[in-house]
């Protein structure tokens, strides 16, 4: 049978050599942790055999190993957020200055909730928009996982442990200097092209950014579909945290 001929599984790939199906190759990271396992036809009699051992391992590791929640992904707090939760910003337009709160859902849209400070006070909306994220992170759904298979089978996301939740400043006066993130210029990117010869092509990145010291912007990108959702968000982060930890030189381009 050709490699054409077999279906697609979830974590599971043939693998062959001279046209022949020689083992099942079974790959799943799951938190940034790779498990990795081959299952040859020679040592299990048979392709089938072979096929069906792959598949109890890669069962198993669904069963005992679960991804991370879009729930906990969205509460890492990023090391320069200075409102202390991940989602809460202060920002200012021609009304005012203003806390604000926002969650992004599995479906790609957004929610926000808004308090002014004029309204409120200071501490009053900071802590308001706090406890709006914490409420909204409550209906964030779903698993860091691209594929239905790879979802947790029987078990409930994760809570948001309130005793978590960082307490206000007393000491508004003293700030602390200033930290690059290691998190905040790494996002998620879909990129459409259309094709000379029609149609449309799309493929999906996790992207790490960062300035040099003259301002130019450099970026790396990495495929989902080549590394899979998470490795490709973990080596995305591996990278912006590289370039925070090891400045690049800017670079001299001649002409």
């Amino acid at each position: 049978m050709t490699q054409a001929a077999y279906p697609k599984i979830y974590a599971l790939t043939p693998r062959f050599y001279k046209g022949v199906l020689v083992r099942w190759s079974v790959m799943l990271v799951r938190q940034g942790q790779r498990y990795q396992r081959e299952f040859a036809v020679t040592d299990h009699g048979g392709v089938e055999d072979a096929r069906a051992a792959a598949l109890v391992y890669r069962d198993e590791l669904l069963r005992t190993i679960r991804p991370l929640s879009l729930r906990e992904f969205s509460a890492i707090v990023r090391k320069n957020n200075t409102s202390g939760v991940p989602g809460v910003s202060r920002n200012v337009d021609p009304g005012g200055g203003r806390w604000s709160a926002t969650v992004y859902l599995a479906n790609g849209k957004s929610q926000r909730r808004s308090f002014a400070v004029k309204k409120f006070g200071e501490e009053r909306a900071r802590e308001l928009a706090i406890e709006a994220r914490h409420q909204m992170l409550q209906t964030v759904e779903g698993w860091m996982v691209r594929h239905p298979d790879g979802e947790p089978q029987g078990q409930a996301l994760p809570d948001m442990d309130r005793s978590a939740m960082p307490r206000l400043r007393k000491d508004r006066g003293e700030r602390s200097p200033t930290r690059l993130s290691l998190e905040r210029r790494v996002y998620r990117y879909r990129w459409t092209r259309t094709m000379r010869r029609g149609g449309v092509w799309t493929g999906e990145y996790w992207v790490a950014e960062y300035s040099t010291s003259d301002g130019k912007v450099r970026r790396k990108c990495f495929s989902v579909g080549r590394h899979g959702e998470e490795e490709a968000m973990r080596l995305a982060l591996e990278q912006r945290r590289e370039w925070v930890l090891n400045p690049p030189p800017p670079q001299n381009r001649t002409r």
